[in-house]
This record gives C-alpha cells, structure tokens and sequence, in this order.
C-alpha cells in the first residue's frame, strides 16, 4: 500500500516531508504547508487506513496518527480513506449540564468547553450533516475518539459544497473525511 502526494511546482517551496513533525507511519504520509502559504503553519496528514477485516486492518492505526498530532502544536489537517463508519454522530463531547452543575460550574456555556466557539464564530454549523446512516463501526468509533480526545472536528458536511449536506463517499456511507483543528 502506498500513498502519494502531488504538489504543484510554484508551491514547492512552502511544502516540506523532512522536518521533525513529520514521521514514518503505515497509514499517514505526512507533510507540513508553511505559514506563508496559510494563516498558521499546517501538519497534513494524508490517510489511507485499510477496511477494518482485511488482512492489513490495524485498529492501532489511529493510536499512530494520535501519537504524531499529540506531539505537535501546529494546526492539523487530515484528508483520505479512513475506512471508517461514524453516520452522523458528534466528533466533539457534549457535557451533561447536571455534571457541571454537580461540579459547581454554573452558567458554561457548552461552545466553550470543546471549542465549539470557534466554528460558531467562523460561521461553521456546530451540527454536522451526514446522509451517512450506517452503524458506527469499530474504526468509526476509533475516528470519533480520536477527534474527541485531539479536539479536532470533521469537514464533511460543513464547508464548502459539502456544507448542509454531507455526501456519502462510498456507496451510502462516508468513510473519506476531512479532519481539521478548529483555529
């Protein structure tokens, strides 16, 4: 298995495969787009994650791509077949009011515990629409886990033509995201 990235040629200069946040792994081929080309220097991550009983499916495969995104403090974008199955289910957590009232933590606004201030404030729907209505698989429930635990929220269904819709990449499912850290 392979993965394969094209850049153009006057954007050569802006992307680089060979500085430290970048790594060897089976699933993800990493690169960096520098600052002068996006607001923030960007880690991206092209995936290619094998359907979940072929004889290369690896459930640590998301703990790989964990470990890369943990280490760093760049913004984080990651495109490609995650072979998973997350219908429409919240990539963020939502906290019980009872808890935080239980807690002593009056009047939260929810928005700002999972940073969903920040899509609300870049007019990004908090809901994200998916006509994705499978069963949440084991790796969808690895993809979602990994989104919670790295605060990083799914595309598909909220930008661009995609937005308001969430069109299923794969027959009547999704399992291609675009995963992006919310600032």
């Amino acid at each position: 298995m392979s993965i394969c990235v094209f850049v153009r040629e006057n954007l050569c200069e802006y992307v680089n495969v060979g500085d430290p946040y970048t790594c060897s792994s089976h699933c993800v081929l990493w690169f960096t787009v520098d600052d002068k080309l996006l607001f923030n220097k960007t880690l991206f991550g092209v995936v290619y994650i094998p359907p979940e009983n072929s004889l290369y499916s690896d459930v640590d495969m998301f703990g790989e791509i964990k470990n890369v995104i943990v280490d760093t403090e760049l913004q984080i974008c990651l495109l490609g077949d995650f072979n998973a199955y997350t219908s429409d289910v919240n990539e963020y957590v939502v906290i019980d009011n009872n808890i935080l009232d239980f807690c002593y933590v009056p009047n939260v606004d929810q928005a700002f515990l999972n940073n969903l201030h920040i899509l609300e404030e870049c007019g990004i729907s908090v809901v994200r629409d998916s006509q994705d209505k499978c069963k949440v698989d084991k790796y969808g429930k690895r993809l979602l886990k990994l989104c919670r635990s790295l605060e990083l929220f799914f595309a598909n269904g909220r930008v661009g033509s995609d937005r308001g819709i969430g069109h299923s990449t794969c027959n009547n499912s999704v399992i291609d995201y675009a995963i992006v850290s919310p600032t």
